[in-house]
C-alpha cells in the first residue's frame, strides 16, 4: 500500500511529483513513464502483480500531475527537457528519499531514460526492464537515415559558423515533423491542446539522444527487452539492430510480443503485470534467453499474477 505521496522542487526549479512505499522489503523499483503519461499506467500494471517490493512512482517534468500543477500555476514553463535533465531530476529525487541501489522499470520514454540512467549509475542498478523504450529519434529509425545524418553532422562541423543556414533548416524541419507527428499520432489519446504541446515539446527535448552511443557504458547482465512486433514508434528492425549490437554481457533476456502494438498497457495490461513479475524475479542467466509470444498468451499472466 502506498503511504507517501508528495512533490519534490529539484535544482532547477521544477516541480515533480511522486508516489513511495519505503516499508517493503528488497531493493525498490522506480517506474518511469511514456512520453505523455501519468503514473497511473504504472500503478495499474504493478498493482496486477504479487510483489513485495518498494514501488516509486514518478510523473517527471511534463508528466501527469507535475504538468497539471505548473498548467494550474499560469506560468509560461519550457518542456523541452533533455534526457539528462530528466535523469538528474530523479536522481535528486532518490537522494532526497535515501534510496541508494534501485530496480528500473521504464515504458517507451520512459525506457529511454532508464538507459541513460542505467549507464550513468551502472553500480546502482539491480534490474533494467524495457518495455518498447525509446532509442533514438524516430527520423533516424533505420540505418540509413542514420548515414545521412552522420554525413549531415560531419559536414556541419567543418562548415564555418557563417555559411550554417541551410543546416538550421534541416534542424528545423525535424521540429516540424515532430509536431505533425504527434498530433497526428496522440490527437485522441492526448485530447487537451496544451497537453498535447507540452508533449511535443519533450519530444524535441530528446532530439539528442542516441541509445548506440552508450551501449558499452551500461551494466552487465541486467538488461531485460519487450518488444512489440507491430510497435509503430519503435519499429521492429531498430529493436534487433538494439539487441544484436548490445554485448551480451549486458543482456538477460528479449521477449518480443509478436502482436504487440505501442500500447501494450491497453492491450493487455495483465500480460504486462505477469511479464515485470517474472522478469523482476527471473534469476542471473548465463547466456541471454529469447522468446516469442503474442498479447493474448495468458499461460504466464495466470501463474503469476492475481486474477482481475
Amino acid at each position: 500500500m502506498i503511504n507517501s505521496s508528495s512533490s519534490f522542487r529539484t535544482s532547477f526549479n521544477r516541480e515533480i511529483f511522486y508516489e513511495y512505499d519505503k516499508n517493503k522489503k528488497g531493493t525498490p523499483v522506480i517506474f518511469l513513464n511514456g512520453l505523455s503519461d501519468a503514473y497511473s499506467e504504472w500503478k495499474k500494471i504493478a498493482g496486477l502483480t504479487q510483489l513485495d517490493r518498494s514501488f516509486l512512482f514518478v510523473d517527471l517534468i511534463g508528466q501527469g500531475q507535475s504538468l497539471e500543477q505548473e498548467f494550474i500555476s499560469g506560468k509560461k514553463y519550457n518542456y523541452r527537457i533533455s534526457i539528462e535533465q530528466q535523469g538528474k531530476a530523479l536522481l535528486e529525487l532518490c537522494r532526497h528519499l535515501k534510496i541508494r541501489n534501485f530496480s528500473l522499470a521504464g515504458f517507451s520514454y520512459g525506457g529511454g531514460l532508464a538507459l541513460w540512467l542505467a549507464q550513468n549509475e551502472p553500480e546502482r542498478v539491480q534490474d533494467l526492464i524495457l518495455f518498447l523504450p525509446f532509442l533514438l529519434r524516430l527520423d533516424l529509425a533505420f540505418p540509413l537515415s542514420r548515414l545521412f545524418h552522420f554525413q549531415y553532422d560531419l559536414m556541419k562541423k567543418m562548415t564555418p559558423t557563417f555559411l550554417h543556414a541551410p543546416f538550421h533548416i534541416v534542424e528545423k524541419s525535424y521540429e516540424h515533423f515532430v509536431h505533425d507527428y504527434m498530433h497526428f499520432r496522440f490527437s485522441k489519446r492526448i485530447p487537451h491542446h496544451m497537453h498535447r504541446e507540452a508533449a511535443i515539446q519533450i519530444s524535441e527535448g530528446i532530439m539528442n539522444f542516441n541509445v548506440f552511443h552508450i551501449l558499452r557504458n551500461l551494466p552487465k547482465g541486467k538488461l531485460h527487452l519487450v518488444s512489440a512486433d507491430l510497435d509503430t514508434l519503435i519499429p521492429k528492425s531498430l529493436v534487433r539492430e538494439f539487441w544484436s549490437r548490445l554485448p551480451d554481457s549486458k543482456k538477460q533476456s528479449w521477449t518480443r510480443l509478436t502482436d504487440g502494438e505501442h500500447l501494450i498497457f491497453d492491450q493487455n495490461p495483465v500480460l504486462c503485470a505477469s511479464l515485470l513479475q517474472s522478469l523482476l524475479a527471473m534469476p542471473p542467466q548465463e547466456s541471454p534467453v529469447e522468446r516469442k509470444m503474442t498479447t493474448q498468451d495468458l499461460d504466464l499472466a495466470e501463474q503469476n499474477v492475481f486474477s482481475a
